[in-house]
């Protein structure tokens, strides 16, 4: 012990020794002065060149690869096209006359694929089936397993695919009409007599596909707003971009979707990853040279958008629509929830069609494909010319009360009361400088946000009485904005519902649900709940409270329903979901499938990035251009992680108007409740914010009110021009220099404005 003493002292004096030295040598230097300077590199650059911007196009001439159309017959012709067949393997090529320019598939480099990825890169269509033992086979029109029999009349082809000595039959016609053609099952057609079980079907699956980057031009993919995959050399990949046309079905796909919240995307924002909501691709030969135009016009509710990248499986790039006819499950095997992978005994019901639609010049890019779909919306009656403002609205989400995890059980906190919220509108029209609000009110119902028993139709006493939230309406409303009450009717916890006469069931006979990969937050599960008490209630809400509603998880989640004598398939579903949305009128959607809006008052949340899946190269404002002058739209939450410099530009670059959720409540209060994700929500903490984002944002877009946007080009990196149907023109710099274009010139981190002199 005494030696452990004798250290310790030892030990302590060497400290004081080294402290005092250090000490002088500090007062020796204290009148000396150092500048020290510290030179960061700056991440403007980097943050342009990723897959969360748009690149510059290289102009590069694509060559004419597939000109020469030896071993091809002409079968079909009209004024623009010509369409030539070669029975050997089954392939087509189209010739566009207002260019010259030959599309098909492989053209060469035949020779690194194996027989049957060559018979289905080269056939008009490719089947695959479950052979007896349930094992995934293919079969091509070229292929040896299979026959097929051609009637070419008119300007149409109508074929009979014969599989497996005729264990699976189909018929399929191809139709020439203007710059397109379309291809379509024929209704009774499909017959399985043997012990194949058809799976799924594609039609043209490597229509324009790219051997590595023997062509300059991109496949274009509905994921979020638009995204780009960039013909490249062959890499390696984990996975191809395969993703469901409407999002997953819970009825049959994983029915537990774990995702971590702020994992995804590091300094984006919480939210679910993008899905598609609209169903098309593309694929552009040389931008504003040669491009087509994908669009699903029948089966999209069980339709995928597949896009390959270089490298995953072949060299060439490709992208498809998949028709899903049946897709493996977990059938159960005992009450221990374990099971085997089997295919879906009953196919899905639907009849596949699809049009490609041939673009040159001008409308040969990405732009071109959104002014394309956006004409045929507005001729189908889908889209409308939207309200136009002397200045931009901007969304406010209020929330009123919420669930709190207590020491025994939970209780309900008051965040926002409808009085409270009446006083931040008017605090927040003085600081913003506008009435042009779009106000909605969240977690009203009686128990809160995620408290409220579904089904009740009653308020929360604790926020007011109906009388106060009719006022708060009138106010808003008569001073030109616009009133929601917030509902989510889509899905619960398991405090709001017993999920025994609620939860919608999965074709494995389990509760439909979405977990959260972090069991320490107050609910990690949700429940989907049945369709057809999804439709029910909200109307029954709607006709009683009288408030416009905002309408969370309807307008993206569709999903089959599997309970006993209740059984609806997602295309039920989807019928359901639209007669409901005209019920409704004009209610608010979060992030909305295109079946809904034609009924779709206000768009919220619309996405700003795509997945940033390695091979995606670009984000394009597609949805954007597409709704722009008839929907008005709102980017995610901007005191969410959406309210910096370039989010700001991008707001304007895409057209999105500004959202902000809000309390009266300080943030402290989010402890412990299902919003504490948010961290910071309370209004006097933002209310200066919002106005200087609501600012910036108005000085540009109010300039662009009513009008579609007509074209979108980066002109260099960080410098893009976003053009009006108007006349208007954006200008906008995202680099940390000023410059100067042809277009005009523009400061740095900043943005100009030319309305038409017209």
């Amino acid at each position: 012990m005494l030696q452990v003493k004798k250290t310790v002292r030892k030990t302590f004096v060497c400290f004081l020794l080294i402290a005092a030295v250090v000490v002088s040598a500090f007062a020796q230097s204290a009148n000396v002065k150092k500048e020290y300077t510290y030179n960061s590199a700056d991440s403007s650059y980097v943050e342009l060149a990723s897959n969360r911007h748009t690149r510059a196009e290289t102009g590069a001439a694509a060559g004419n690869l597939l000109a020469d159309l030896s071993g091809y017959e002409k079968k079909l012709e009209n004024d623009v096209l010509e369409v030539w067949f070669n029975e050997d393997n089954a392939s087509i090529r189209i010739r566009d006359k207002r260019s010259g320019y030959v599309w098909g598939s492989v053209g060469g480099n035949e020779e690194s694929l194996n027989e049957e990825w060559a018979n289905t890169a080269s056939s008009i269509c490719t089947v695959e089936y479950y052979d007896a033992d349930g094992v995934e086979r293919k079969a091509s029109l070229s292929s040896e397993n299979s026959a097929a029999e051609y009637s070419w009349s008119g300007e149409k082809l109508e074929c009979d695919f014969n599989i497996e000595n005729g264990g699976l039959l189909l018929s399929f016609t191809m139709t020439l009409s203007g710059n397109g053609l379309e291809f379509a099952v024929k209704k009774g057609s499909i017959k399985e007599s043997g012990d194949a079980r058809i799976k799924s079907l594609y039609f043209m699956p490597f229509l324009g596909c790219v051997y590595q980057d023997t062509v300059d031009g991109y496949i274009f993919i509905p994921d979020g707003p638009g995204a780009l995959m960039r013909f490249s050399k062959s890499s390696s990949y984990v996975s191809p971009f395969q993703k469901k046309v409407y999002g997953m079905d819970y009825g049959i796909d994983t029915s537990s979707d774990s995702y971590e919240i702020l994992s995804e995307r590091p300094n984006d924002f919480a939210v679910e990853m993008p899905q598609v909501t609209y169903p098309v691709y593309g694929i552009v030969h040389g931008s504003e040279q040669n491009a087509f135009f994908a669009e699903i016009l029948s089966g999209d509710e069980y339709a995928a958008i597949t896009a390959y990248p270089a490298g995953f499986t072949t060299d060439f790039s490709w992208a498809a629509a998949r028709f899903d006819y049946r897709q493996k499950y977990v059938q159960p095997t005992g009450q221990d929830g374990k099971g085997i992978d089997a295919p879906q005994e009953t196919a899905n019901s639907m009849l596949p069609k699809i049009s490609f639609t041939f673009l040159t010049g001008e409308d040969a890019d990405y732009s071109g494909m959104a002014r394309e779909y956006r004409e045929r919306l507005i001729e189908r009656g889908v889209l409308n010319t939207e309200r136009k403002d002397a200045d931009i609205p901007v969304q406010i989400t209020l929330v009123g009360a919420d669930v709190k995890k207590g020491f025994i059980k939970n209780k309900l906190t008051s965040l926002t009361t409808a009085k409270q919220a009446a006083n931040i509108v008017t605090s927040l029209k003085s600081e913003l400088k506008t009435d042009n609000f779009t106000i909605v009110y969240a977690g009203a119902l009686k128990g809160g946000m995620n408290g409220a028993g579904y089904g009740t139709l009653k308020l929360e006493k604790k926020l007011g009485t109906l009388k106060d939230f009719t006022n708060l309406q009138n106010s808003v409303v008569e001073a030109g904005g616009r009133f929601y009450l917030n509902l989510n009717p889509v899905t619960a916890n398991d405090s709001q519902i017993n999920p025994s006469n609620k939860a919608a069931t999965t074709l494995g006979k389990a509760f439909e649900k979405i977990v959260r990969d972090n069991p320490n937050v107050l609910f990690a599960e949700k429940y989907l709940i049945r369709p057809t008490l999804v439709a029910n209630y909200t109307s029954r809400l709607y006709k009683k409270l009288r408030f416009k509603l905002s309408i969370d998880e309807l307008g993206s989640k569709l999903y089959s329903d599997n309970t006993r004598n209740g059984k609806l398939t997602r295309t039920q579903t989807r019928k359901i979901y639209e007669k409901l949305s005209g019920v409704v009128e004009n209610s608010a959607y979060f992030t909305p499938n295109s079946y809904l809006w034609k009924n779709t008052g206000e768009y919220f949340g619309i996405s700003m990035v795509n997945s940033q899946y390695v091979y995606e190269t670009d984000t394009v404002p597609f949805l954007q251009m597409v709704l722009k002058g008839s929907i008005d739209y709102y980017a995610p939450y901007a005191n969410i992680g959406f309210y910096n410099e370039d989010c700001i530009l991008k707001m304007i670059e895409y057209g999105a108007y500004p959202s902000f959720m809000l309390t009266n409540a300080d943030n402290y209060a989010l402890h412990d409740t299902p919003l504490e994700d948010y961290f910071s929500l309370e209004y006097t903490s933002w209310k200066s914010v919002a106005a200087d984002i609501y600012s910036k944002i108005n000085s540009a877009l109010k300039h662009t009110e009513g009008q579609s946007i007509t074209e979108h080009k980066v002109l260099k990196e960080g410098i893009v021009l976003v053009k009006y149907s108007g006349g208007t023109e954006i200008l906008i710099n995202y680099t940390p220099n000023d410059a100067v274009t042809e277009h005009g010139e523009v400061a740095a981190k900043s943005f100009t404005v030319k309305e038409s002199t017209e």
